[in-house]
């Protein structure tokens, strides 16, 4: 006896299977879509299968006249309705795919590997050895990174979720090297561009459902639009319902995508792209900014960060040159805007050690652009990024004078205007006195705008909005820049966290990407636990156009802080924090409850390291990373660094060159540089934030001379350390304990999303730390998870993942 369910189930299928059947052939269609956009064709389709998208539900029920059949003219065939489509990202391909996908078919679609990155090439391996179709099924559609944007616009625009949200997954997953800039052009509205040798102009096994006509336009006629640029009223206007907007033909060059196009935005899917593009950038910028270099014929200098690419040497840049798609154009003239890269080098989330760091970061940049056509309107935006997009007073007395005497090769001025460094070391000196002072020279008259006298813990530098707004307007009170002090706060940007998107509605899918990503605890000291606020905009700039995707640091004159604090409650300080960046090494050998620290620095007569740790609860492996206030007495500890066996020049001379030495080499474009992930996924453990227990720590270094080589295997204990560099130390505070803010940006291995970690002040003592340990990042990106009998990690000679992060730190 067959059940009834079965025969359900086998109806269903032959149903599908006889629907799609007749879309392949034409048959017995009731309405004829004559298609006028990118392309012109009529398609035979049936309208109970295609209101399952919210576009063509809307056609043909909302009361517009297509809702009712004309059978009067159309006696002897389907009734044909014109769709005119004003986008120019719709596709032909995507628009027979998504419309085959209605009927329950259509082709598969083929990503290659070499596209996508993941933890054994973070770069995807694309990058070193091109992009090669060779292995697609036949019967599979090549899904080039332009189908995929197009399958996008063409998925939002008929309302189709499902294959929306697979688009978006597959192009937040493809983000890498060849890609980060077009994507990034695409969340700016500029059209997907040109087909290439791979994109097809038919969908695969879909070639004869349209009935193309060579008399047809193969463009928009100027009659289709109104004056405004917008389609006529013929069509469903959801548009708006959707957040896609279409920019009229008189918008400004600047708005224009190139072909004199106009932009086309798709709200949170735009901004969600944006934001994981700038997410990849801000890790990767300083490696692909050496990668470029390098393929230019300039050497990198000794001070260069990170130098993990130099390693690499020739065989590295043979294998891009070599590669089919030539090299990929980030920080060269055809790469970012000027725009772009003075907002990446002002962003808090570069990956760069520090302030002088990031000023040889953008002078390598705008050398490298200057060696093409000088730009009038670039070298307005190089003036204006040295001005305010690096904060001098964070630098030693010394290297401000260098940079005074620093001159372009090619214009023969200096980056920096005297007046800013002057204005930096003015600033820098009266931070050091509050610290090293209790004069009486500091009035708290909060109607001059001077900051309060210092107290035990605190140098009185912050003042509330209230505070500042009572202070009378004057021209250089003005011009100020006020750094907000942030609350207790944890958010995501950037990519997906859980590889899936809802799919029922657009409305459900667009409320998704809108909401914070996660939520997560803190502890005081005293053990009483209060949830973290949850409001980005206390420490985050909202991820959109007008913020770079939330690479803008959060700052603001006093014709913004008014505006953006309307309660007079926040926290301002005029004084910048100190920024640098962290990165740990081989955490899988980093043994529970160890510490493995990062470089030392030193800020505003205080040391300060963050280190991580690995605890397990439960079978549950936790990361915690922590911002640490070091001991000026105390040796310091030594950083985290790349295993030497990984580096090229080590092996070269090693007998060790067996598979897996062979791996590393040709995978990881540089040795030392490590790789990634998939972004974290979201996840309901909690994060706690928290003072650890330090009696139950290792107070010596992780892994002291880690970095001798053993006899017995010939290789380097792991996680490696170098030799401990303690600071030059202008001043110390003589405070026992301070009062601190602090931010930790943790990017994703793959580099495509961050997970923020902000901190109201908190009380720093001697050899005090503050952090967070957390199971909701996905650390199996960075460590592999194993049962704690399973003996050692597999892989001797280390894991292929470095975690980096940047940490924003500041006074009050």
């Amino acid at each position: 006896m067959v059940s009834p369910l079965l025969l359900s189930t086998t109806s269903a299928n032959e149903l599908q299977t006889h629907l799609y059947a007749a879309f392949l052939g034409r048959r017995t269609a009731d309405v004829a879509l004559r298609i006028r956009g990118a392309w012109c064709a009529v398609y035979n389709l049936h309208r109970v299968v295609l209101i399952q998208s919210g576009f063509f539900r809307s056609l043909f029920t909302a009361g517009f006249s297509e809702a009712t059949p004309r059978l009067h003219s159309h006696q002897f065939g389907p009734e044909e309705i014109e769709v005119i489509f004003d986008d120019h990202n719709i596709t032909r391909a995507a628009f027979e795919i998504c419309i085959a996908r209605l009927y329950g078919g259509g082709p598969q679609l083929y990503i290659p590997s070499s596209l996508t990155p993941n933890t054994t090439c973070p770069l995807s391996s694309s990058f070193f050895e091109g992009l090669s179709w060779s292995e697609r099924p036949e019967a599979h559609h090549p899904a080039s990174p332009r189908f995929l944007l197009s399958l996008l616009a063409t998925a939002l625009y008929l309302s189709i979720p499902s294959i929306a949200s697979q688009a978006l997954s597959c192009i937040l997953s493809t983000i890498g090297p060849y890609t980060a800039v077009k994507y990034l052009d695409f969340a700016l509205g500029h059209h997907i561009g040109p087909p290439g040798e791979i994109d097809l102009e038919a969908a695969v096994g879909l070639e004869h459902v349209a009935q193309t006509h060579d008399g047809d336009e193969s463009d928009l006629s100027d009659d289709a639009l109104d004056e405004d640029g917008r389609i006529h009223e013929q069509l469903p206007q959801q548009m708006a319902n959707l957040h896609i907007r279409k920019e009229s033909p008189e918008a400004s060059e600047s708005d224009r995508s190139a072909g004199g196009r106009a932009r086309s935005y798709y709200g949170a899917i735009s901004d969600k792209i944006g934001e994981a593009c700038a997410c990849w950038l801000a890790r990767w910028a300083p490696d692909m900014l050496t990668c470029e270099e390098l393929l230019e014929g300039i050497v990198p200098s000794p001070s260069s960060e990170p130098s993990g690419i130099a390693r690499a040497g020739n065989a590295f840049v043979k294998r891009i040159r070599t590669g089919p798609q030539g090299t990929p154009r980030i920080w060269r003239q055809g790469g970012l805007s000027a725009r772009w890269v003075c907002a990446l080098v002002s962003a808090d989330t570069l990956f760069v050690h520090g302030e002088l760091g990031r000023y040889d970061f953008a002078r390598r940049v705008v050398e490298l652009r200057r060696r093409g056509v000088i730009e009038k309107e670039d070298e307005i935006q190089w003036t204006n990024m040295f001005e305010h997009g690096i904060y001098y007073e964070n630098m030693t007395m010394e290297d401000i004078v260098k940079l005074s005497q620093d001159t372009s090769p090619t214009t023969q001025q200096p980056f920096v205007p005297l007046r800013t460094l002057q204005s930096a070391l003015w600033r820098q000196s009266v931070l050091r006195m509050r610290i090293t002072s209790k004069s009486s020279v500091f009035s708290s008259d909060v109607s001059r705008a001077v900051p309060s006298t210092p107290t035990e813990k605190g140098l009185g530098i912050g003042l509330s909005t209230s505070e500042l707004r009572s202070t009378p307007s004057t021209e250089e009170g003005d011009s100020q820049t006020y750094f907000p002090i942030p609350d207790d706060f944890s958010t995501r940007s950037g990519g997906l966290f859980n590889n899936k998107l809802p799919v029922t509605t657009m409305e459900e899918l667009y409320e998704y990407l809108r909401s914070p990503s996660f939520s997560t605890r803190v502890s005081s000291p005293t053990g009483v636990n209060a949830s973290l606020s949850s409001r980005p905009s206390n420490i985050k700039l909202p991820a959109s156009e007008s913020t770079f995707f939330g690479l803008l640091p959060p700052r603001c004159n006093r014709s913004t802080y008014l505006q953006c604090d309307p309660g007079g409650e926040r926290k301002w300080t005029s004084f910048p924090p100190c920024r640098f960046s962290v990165e740990f090494w081989d955490l899988d050998h980093l043994k529970e409850k160890l510490r493995l620290h990062s470089q030392t620095v030193w800020y505003a007569g205080s040391l300060f390291n963050v280190y991580v740790q690995v605890m397990k609860k439960k079978r549950q492996v936790q990361l915690g990373i922590y911002l640490h206030r070091q001991s000026s007495i105390d040796p310091v500890p030594g950083a985290s660094i790349p295993s030497p066996l990984l580096c090229q020049d080590v092996m070269d001379g090693s007998s060790l060159q067996d598979e897996r030495h062979t791996r590393f080499h040709k995978n990881s474009f540089s040795a030392a540089v490590m790789t990634s992930r998939t972004p974290p996924t979201r996840q309901s453990s909690t994060s706690t934030r928290s003072m650890p227990d330090v009696s139950s720590l290792s107070s010596a270094p992780v892994s002291a001379g880690s970095s001798q080589s053993s006899s017995n295997h010939g290789v380097y204990s792991l996680p490696a350390t170098g030799n401990p560099i303690a600071p030059r130390q202008p001043y110390r505070d003589p405070r026992s304990t301070i009062s601190a803010y602090f931010t930790i940006h943790l990017a994703s291995a793959t580099g495509t999303s961050q997970s923020w970690f902000s901190s109201a002040p908190d009380e720093f003592a001697i050899s005090q730390s503050w952090g967070w340990r957390t199971s909701s990042l996905r650390t199996e990106e960075f460590i592999e998870v194993r049962d704690d009998d399973a003996g050692p990690p597999t892989n001797l000679f280390g894991s292929e993942v470095s975690l980096r992060a940047t940490v924003v730190l500041g006074f009050i």
